[in-house]
Order: C-alpha cells, then structure tokens, then sequence
C-alpha cells in the first residue's frame, strides 16, 4: 500500500530537488570524518534509468555512489569530490549531490559505514535512508603508520666488493580492502655518495609501477655497482662484522589510488658492510704467509730451502682450515679468537695478519691449531 501511495508523493512535492546528508564518522576523541554537502546539480535531461544504481525509499529512488574522483584539496583541507546520483522514478529526474570530506584526528585509510538520509519533500516523513560504505583517510602525512610498510633491516647487509648481490627490500600493502599503487622513482640516498656508482636498477628487469592488493607482500630487489677502488680503501679498514660502512637511505613513494593527489612515501635505513670475495681473501691470507714466511728465513742463518718452502706451505694449509673454521664460526654467530685476538675472516687486514702469523710459525702453525675456541662453549688456551 505505501508503495503505491509514492507517486502522489512525488506529484505533490515542490519543484527543488531532493536533498543528501551524509553522517559523521567521528569517535569520542573527535577522530574521524565528517562531510559538508554542496549545491546539488540537476541533469538536464531525465534517465529512464539509473545504470549500477540501487533503491532507496521503498523504490522512489535509485541512487549510485561515485567516489572515481575523490582528491586531496590544499586549500579547503579536505577531500573532494563524493558525489551520491539520485534518479526519481516517477519523474526520471537525475540530480548530483557532491560532497567534501573533512577529516581529524589520525586514523588508516578504511571504508566506514555512513548513514546517508534523502529528503525528498517538506512533509516530516518524506525521508528515506540506507546504510552506504565510503572510503575515508587522515589528511596526508598524518597517517598513525605508513599504508605501506617496509620490513626493517637489523643486521648490515653484506655486499662483495663487486656489488653481485642485491639489496632486497619486503614492502607490504598494510590497508584492508584498498589496493596500494607502488611508484618508479624510488630515492636513494646516502652520506658516502663516492662509494657508489650511478644507476641503481631493480631486478628483474627495470623499474615501474606496480599494484599491491590488500595484505599483499613483495620483495624488491634493488642492485647497486660499488665503486670497486674506494671500497676497497674503506673495506681495509678492520671494522666489527656487525658495524656497517657505510647506509643506504630508500624512499618508496607510493599512493592509494582510492585518493588522488595524496602522494605519500616511506622510508627504509638499509646498513651495508662490504666484504671482499674468496679470491680476494685467499690472495690476502697468500700474501700474508709469504711475507711470514720470508721473515722467518731471513732471520734463519741457514737452512734447505725445501724445508723452508715444506714450512710456508704447512703455514699455507693451517692458514685456510683457520680461515674455514672462522668463517663457520662467524656465521654461526660466534667469536672466532685467534692467538688472543677476536678474528673476522671476511676483511683483508685480519686475514692477511692471520697469514702472517702462519708464516712465522711455519711447522709450528700446525701445532697451533688448539688456537681456536668458541667463547660459548669454554676456554681455550
């Protein structure tokens, strides 16, 4: 019966067009959104129907909701536009309501149930209502974390001397029900621009936008060429394993394409700890045997000189199982003390005084070996 009684309705209501409210969304703190309506545009000609629209008013109207062009304003501090299109049945009249959404407080970008009420006639009843989902954000900038989050880096990252593995960086879409758009132009920055040669790239394949969807994770992974001479004036400096060299700040912008114009980014301090290669490390452990090995017979008043060579290659041999021994003990996360000393097997001074150490032992190197000790499981001598 009351269906029936619309079209009377609708003849007796005045010529103006029906009015839109649409309800804030603010908790006790006054954190939310709330949305200021705007003149409401007439179409000039009437639809015979409303295409994707729903019924509001027991099928007096349909309405549409169109947030395809919701952007950040600078001047009015708010986003505009929502705009909600209502179509009368008995008239096929269209009329645009948009709005502007001023937003307080800090809060992640979410859809929030709003309540939208049309008031279509002076009568007191001449209102109908239905439960719509909008998206909402906090103005730029004062998100409570990043839309999109970046796993911190706690250990340096180590990177050969001829710059063969990648910096890899796992970013992660941290907004439900919306799609985060990854920009090209990832910044990078650092304090020791001279260790670096220009050209960063993504692997595989070049950089381009890409499309997170909601809790959606990947791994970027971003290659960088050293500069092979500076870093090896750096890397020759004996440094702890867990002490970067230097840091590389990267700066991923990103956008909900929800929101245009509301570019955000975030940013990632990646620490970076240069090693030199096993050719390098066994050239330098060489070199410092021979030089061990050359003050051992010079300080000798005499000798066969194949017992000196037996005697530098015994050195040699005891010089790589320490240097095979340090290294599994360091990746394992423990100590590797040689002769008293904390050793790094993965920089060239320390394994170069390593071989120096063999070459002046000679024989006696191989007797040495009980050297090595891991703090955690007891004393050594």
């Amino acid at each position: 019966m009351a269906a029936l009684l619309w079209p009377v309705l609708l003849a007796a209501q005045p010529a103006s067009p029906p009015t839109v409210r649409l309800s804030a969304q603010l908790d006790a703190s006054g954190t939310g959104t709330r949305f200021e309506p705007l003149s409401p545009i007439q179409e000039p000609e009437p639809a015979p129907v409303l295409e994707g629209g729903d019924e509001i008013g027991n099928g007096a109207f349909e309405y549409m909701v169109d947030t395809s062009q919701i952007r950040w304003a600078v001047d009015c501090g708010c986003y505009r536009y929502y705009a909600i299109v209502l179509r009368a049945r008995h008239t096929g009249v269209v009329t645009r309501h948009k709005f502007r959404a001023y937003p307080s407080g800090s809060f992640l970008d979410r859809y929030a149930d709003v309540r939208m009420e049309v008031r279509y006639g002076p009568a007191d009843d001449a209102v109908a209502s239905a439960q719509i989902s909008l998206p909402v954000a906090s103005a730029p900038g004062l998100e409570p974390t990043p839309l999109l989050s970046v796993r911190p880096t706690k250990e340096p990252v180590t990177m050969s001397l001829g710059g063969s593995r990648p910096i890899e960086l796992e970013v992660k879409n941290t907004v439900s029900r919306m799609q985060i758009l990854l920009g090209a132009d990832i910044q990078i920055r650092t304090a020791t621009p001279e260790l670096w040669k220009r050209g960063w790239t993504e692997d595989p394949g070049g950089r381009g936008p890409s499309t997170l969807a909601p809790g959606a994770v990947r791994t970027l992974k971003i290659r960088g060429e050293p500069n092979l001479w500076q870093v090896l004036q750096v890397s020759l400096n004996p440094t702890l394993s867990d002490k970067p060299q230097t840091e590389l700040r990267f700066e991923l912008p990103y956008t909900n394409p929800t929101f245009l114009g509301r570019d955000l980014a975030v940013a990632v301090v990646v620490p970076v700890l240069f090693r030199p290669s096993a050719i390098a490390l066994f050239f330098a452990l060489l070199s410092g045997v021979l030089l061990g090995s050359l003050v051992r017979l010079l300080a000798s008043k005499r000798g066969p000189i194949g017992r000196w060579v037996r005697a530098t290659l015994t050195a040699l041999l005891v010089g790589i199982i320490l240097e095979v021994v340090g290294a599994l003990m360091v990746y394992n996360n423990s100590k590797f003390v040689v002769f008293g000393f904390n050793h790094d097997p993965f920089q060239v001074l320390p394994v170069s005084a390593l071989g120096i150490g063999t070459g002046l032992l000679g024989f006696e190197a191989a007797k040495k070996l009980d050297f090595i000790r891991d703090p955690k499981q007891g004393e050594g001598t």
